[in-house]
């Protein structure tokens, strides 16, 4: 229930006293909506810049021209 409010499993291998992840993942269970609620950090950056400048279509992910 823990992993499921959101709660780090470093925190919950803690709690357990784990000393390593591994350990702690036998007693979780990671629901399949959570899964798919993961985003890209790629993709949610390039839709701020979407956002910010609906205008200019030529978006530069890096400093060179």
């Amino acid at each position: 229930h823990l992993l499921e409010n959101g709660v780090d499993i470093r925190y919950i291998q803690s709690l357990l006293g784990h000393a390593k992840p591994e350990t702690t993942m036998i007693y979780t269970h990671v629901k399949r909506k959570d899964l798919m609620e993961i985003q890209n950090p790629l993709d949610t950056a390039l839709q701020k810049l979407k956002h910010m400048d609906k205008n200019n279509r030529n978006v530069l992910l890096s400093g060179d021209i």
